[in-house]
């Protein structure tokens, strides 16, 4: 879609309705699909205000590859799948366009590693553009590794 038309759709309120109509579609969605049980059909729609909410996060609040910022984009209330209890996951927007320098402390973390990807995950279109660890990485002056 062009800038131009997701501009149009915007001002015109067009694509505020669609969402809106999307949402809803995938509320009647777990609500067929999912057991009988009050609490499972509370569970799915509480996961997808969740993930809502998390797609509001990333596509609005930190959308921009020039000024990238690392968020923790997963915690106690926010879930994206099956997450890992004992990892920090840290997300931010990035181009191919731009180059990045990742500075701060490491601390006293066993493992760091970096996972790149590419595409989105909605209809498995995601893909997995490279995965390092720390070890993969130069460190600066004044560094030091745990």
């Amino acid at each position: 879609m062009e800038e131009s038309e997701l501009a149009l759709r915007i001002a015109n309120g067009r694509g505020w309705e669609d969402f809106c109509e999307e949402l809803k579609a995938a509320g009647r969605t777990i609500l067929a699909e999912s057991p009988d049980a009050p609490v499972d059909q509370a569970e799915g729609i509480r996961y997808l205000t969740r993930l809502t909410r998390l797609a509001f996060r990333l596509a609005i609040e930190y959308p921009d590859p020039a000024a990238p910022e690392l968020i923790q984009y997963m915690d106690d209330t926010q879930k994206f799948g099956v997450d890992n209890p004992d990892q920090d996951y840290l997300w931010a927007r990035i181009s191919g366009r731009h180059s990045y320098r990742l500075a701060g402390p490491r601390g006293t973390v066993g493992y760091l590693g970096f996972g790149v990807y590419a595409g989105s995950a909605a209809g498995g279109r995601r893909r997995t553009v490279g995965h390092w660890n720390a070890k993969d990485f130069r460190l600066g002056a004044g560094s030091r590794t745990a």
